[in-house]
């Protein structure tokens, strides 16, 4: 499986990541929407021509259109992308939705890394992916910490594209590169620490 992320810089020492495989999933939304509008404009159309609409119209039409028309909206018109700030030394995770937006912001320490760890799909799947995060853990006395880890992209089974987008994200803060994956063996959610390497170290 063959991923791609989307990698622009609007502004200079601003870089804009965005997730693969977005068409794919619009088309998800289209599934969701369409019986979404339909439901919903038949509502319309009871409450322009009341007499032709029952109790139970108007009780359940309104409830199905929701259920179909808010998961499609969400998945057609949703943006998730996280934006790097190399001078501010910061990542916004940005989540906008047209009628609504949210962005959470966290600075990155300069005890900072990327890693890389695959974990499954689901429960019972045994495909995994490769997930490359920024951890920007933080340590405090007596051992107590935040751990925070910002999911960058995902990628197939291939390790030589994400590491080297894992560099290309690591040499931006001049961090290092923690990669957590193997190539042969039991593979657990958790990952297995097999190495880990320096921001200038080839792959």
């Amino acid at each position: 499986m063959k991923l791609t992320t989307g990698w622009s810089e609007p502004a200079p020492g601003v870089v804009l990541i965005t997730p693969a495989g977005i068409g794919l999933v619009r088309v998800l939304g289209l599934v969701f929407a369409v019986p979404g509008g339909y439901f919903g404009y038949q509502f319309l159309d009871g409450v322009v021509h009341p007499s032709t609409m029952t109790i139970a119209g108007w009780v359940m039409l309104p409830v199905i259109a929701a259920v179909f028309l808010v998961p499609g909206w969400i998945i057609l018109f949703g943006r998730k992308r996280t934006r790097l700030d190399v001078s501010r030394r910061e990542a916004a995770e940005e989540l906008d939705f047209l009628v609504y937006a949210r962005r959470k912001v966290t600075a990155i320490p300069r005890d900072a890394h990327v890693m890389l760890r695959y974990e499954a799909g689901s429960r019972d799947s045994n495909v995994y992916m490769l997930h490359v995060y920024l951890d920007v853990s933080t340590a405090a006395p007596a051992g107590r910490g935040s751990a925070t880890l910002m999911l960058l992209s995902l990628f197939g089974a291939t390790q030589k594209p994400a590491l080297e987008f894992a560099h290309k994200v690591a040499g931006l803060f001049g961090i290092d590169v923690q990669d957590r994956c193997v190539e042969s063996g039991e593979v657990t959610a958790a990952g297995v620490v097999v190495d880990r390497l320096g921001p200038d170290e080839a792959a």
